[in-house]
């Protein structure tokens, strides 16, 4: 909370908060926010743990990217994307640093 100096960024928080439960948990494409907790110093969000690394990274680490690979990735980012629409939520920061694999697995879901 102490990193939180303006109400703007205290009201950023709580949006996104409102935004991953309203997307809700077990989303095949979107991290899960199973709870929140907030004592005087800090807030605590309890979300599902991707190992994986981000596609940034990912996308850095590989030399080369067939068209298949290419193809997976920006299906699972217009996945995510129509999740987000359904729930009614406009996902407007579309980035390869805002998007994480579950797995260090070459085959793992990117969220």
């Amino acid at each position: 909370k102490s990193s939180l100096k303006t109400d703007e960024e205290k009201r950023d928080l709580r949006m996104e908060v409102d935004v991953l439960n309203r997307i809700g948990t077990g989303s095949l494409n979107c991290i899960s926010l199973y709870d929140t907790y907030e004592d005087d110093d800090n807030i605590y969000m309890v979300m599902e743990l991707a190992l994986g690394g981000t596609l940034v990274d990912r996308l850095k680490s590989c030399e080369i990217y067939t068209e298949k690979q290419a193809c997976r990735i920006a299906r699972s980012i217009l996945q995510t994307i129509a999740q987000c629409h359904a729930k009614d939520v406009i996902y407007r920061d579309v980035k390869p640093d805002n998007f994480v694999y579950k797995s260090k697995d070459p085959d793992s879901v990117l969220k």
